[in-house]
């Protein structure tokens, strides 16, 4: 399976499904589709938008015996809290490359309880909570 992708992923479930099933994968290094290869045991990283690097790549990705190895490790899916604090990561990084400081944000980093802050705590206010 190969993901070409030239954007950040910060999930690609495609990817995941396949390394679930137990097979090899090809992607790209922008976003979070690099952490399902497992340090290069569960596929290749190729850097996103290198044409001569995924030509060669789908060379070695050619060879039965090295799309096996790379089958054979086994992969372990991210929690949906994982996933939620890379989002959430990522946002705070690119408003604060955007804007200079971290966004307010509506839950507590590291916390499952609701703290209406920001935004959306002055929307509750003016509204009422739903």
């Amino acid at each position: 399976m190969a993901a070409p992708s030239r954007w950040n992923e910060v999930y690609g479930l495609t990817v995941r499904e396949a390394r679930a099933a137990g097979l090899p994968v090809l992607v790209s290094d922008a976003g979070a589709l690099a952490d399902v290869v497992a340090g290069g045991r569960g596929g290749l990283v190729v850097p996103a938008g290198d044409h001569a690097a995924w030509v060669a790549a789908l060379a070695r990705f050619a060879d039965p015996a090295q799309r096996a190895a790379w089958g054979a490790h086994a992969s372990q899916p991210r929690s949906a809290r994982a996933m939620a604090l890379q989002l959430e990561r990522a946002y705070c990084e690119v408003v604060h490359a955007a804007r200079g400081r971290l966004p307010e944000l509506e839950f507590v980093p590291g916390s499952d309880e609701r703290t209406p802050r920001g935004l959306w705590a002055r929307l509750r206010r003016r509204f009422g909570s739903s």
